[in-house]
């Protein structure tokens, strides 16, 4: 539960550590696209009652994306698909998943259902960490780079 709530508390953080461009929309699919409503890091993660700790200097990245479905019919959203890559071109594979009320550990939920012309916020958090410092300009969807557009 306090796991719950401490990611739901990014979403109401009206700044983003990293400033990022949050009017520019991304391409999930033909039929979903998305923009990243902050980005996060925090030293500790939760799971399942255990709690991780980045060595000094290494911070988990978290991610809150607000995905918009244009079709009439519901999409299906794959965060296994989804990666961060880091300066030296290592992707970062998320490793929590949080959708409204629902909280997702388990890689078989990594698929998260958008209904039909609905917006929702999404919270993946990737693994490993990666230095606090870190930039992060690109996600990597289904093998296809995005670069992220900054202030």
């Amino acid at each position: 539960m306090k796991t719950l709530i401490s990611l739901f508390l990014l979403i109401s953080f009206t700044a983003s550590a990293q400033k990022l461009d949050r009017k520019q929309m991304y391409s999930y699919s033909d039929d979903v696209e998305f923009r990243i409503y902050a980005i996060q890091k925090s030293r500790t993660a939760d799971r399942n009652q255990e709690v991780f700790v980045a060595e000094k200097g290494q911070r988990f990245f978290t991610i809150v994306f607000e995905f918009k479905n244009k079709s009439s019919e519901a999409q299906v959203i794959d965060f296994e698909k989804i990666f961060i890559k880091d300066k030296d071109g290592n992707l970062h594979e998320v490793d929590l998943v949080v959708m409204s009320m629902k909280l997702t550990t388990s890689i078989k939920k990594f698929q998260q259902k958008l209904k039909a012309n609905k917006k929702r916020k999404i919270i993946a958090q990737f693994i490993p960490p990666l230095p606090k410092k870190e930039l992060i300009k690109t996600l990597v969807i289904d093998g296809t780079e995005i670069e992220l557009k900054y202030n």
